[in-house]
């Protein structure tokens, strides 16, 4: 009955393996601090040369600096719950 309830389920267990390592991927692209210093400087160079509003330029700055705020929370976490 295992067996049977086993192949059954591996299709779903697939899945989930697989969704929990893209969430695991994304997690690291979007919570990568020098990937997010890379993309101030990036806007900051485009607000320089008038490609951004002030407006627009402090928007997406408050977000970068949101999410980068974060990623070293989550860094500090990581590294404290390693020690």
């Amino acid at each position: 009955m295992f067996l049977i309830d086993d192949i059954l389920m591996s299709p779903v267990n697939f899945t989930v393996w697989l969704a929990e390592r893209v969430k695991e991927q994304a997690e690291k692209q979007l919570y990568d601090v020098e990937a997010l210093k890379a993309a101030l400087e990036e806007l900051r160079e485009q607000h320089d040369s008038g490609e951004l509003s002030n407006q627009e330029f402090e928007r997406r700055e408050d977000r970068l600096l949101k999410t980068l705020q974060e990623a070293r929370e989550r860094q500090k976490a990581k590294t404290e719950g390693e020690v």
